[in-house]
C-alpha cells in the first residue's frame, strides 16, 4: 500500500497485491512522497470496513467516530457516525 506523506481522508491511496491495483484513489494530493507499508484487510461486518478515530484533549478521550464503507479505502464521503465517550 502507498499513500501520502502529508495526505489525509483517503486521498491518493494505492493498494496493489503484488503487481494487481486492488484499490486506488484520487485526490488533492498527487505528487507528494508517499510511504509504503504491508497492506493488512481488516475484518468486515455485514460487508463494512470500520474506522475508529478518537478525539482527545490532553490525555482523555472525549469523542469517537465510527466511518465505514464497502470498499478497502475509507474515504471523507464514507458514512459517520459521532460518538461521544462520558
Amino acid at each position: 500500500m502507498s499513500k501520502p506523506l502529508l495526505g489525509r481522508e483517503g486521498q491518493n491511496i494505492t493498494i496493489r497485491r503484488g503487481d494487481h491495483v486492488l484499490q486506488h484513489t484520487e485526490g488533492d494530493f498527487d505528487g507528494q512522497r508517499c510511504i509504503h507499508q504491508e497492506f493488512v484487510e481488516s475484518e468486515s461486518f455485514d460487508g463494512f470496513l470500520p474506522q475508529l478515530g478518537v478525539w482527545m484533549v490532553g490525555e482523555k478521550a472525549v469523542a469517537l467516530g465510527i466511518r465505514e464503507t464497502q470498499e478497502l479505502i475509507v474515504v471523507s464521503d464514507s458514512p459517520f457516525l459521532p460518538r461521544f465517550v462520558t
